[in-house]
C-alpha cells in the first residue's frame, strides 16, 4: 500500500493488524472505509478464503484512490 501512496500504520492494536490511509489533496468529498481480514485456520490454512477477501479490499482501495 505504501507503494500506492497510502500512509500505512503497522501493528494497529495487534501485531498482525495494519491500517492504510489515503487522503486526496482536495480534502473534499466522502470518507470511505474498507475492512478486510486475512487469517489462517489451524489445520486448514487459508482454505477459508479470507486471503481472497483481503486482497479484494486492497484492490478496491487502490481503485478508489
Amino acid at each position: 500500500m505504501e507503494e500506492q501512496k497510502f500512509t500505512v500504520t503497522r501493528h494497529l492494536e495487534l501485531r498482525t493488524a495494519w491500517q492504510a490511509r489515503y487522503c486526496s489533496s482536495h480534502g473534499k468529498g466522502p470518507t470511505i472505509g474498507l475492512n478486510s481480514e486475512m487469517d489462517a485456520l489451524p489445520n486448514i490454512g487459508h482454505a477459508c478464503g479470507h486471503n481472497l477477501i483481503a486482497i479484494s479490499g486492497v484492490a478496491v482501495a487502490i481503485g478508489l484512490r
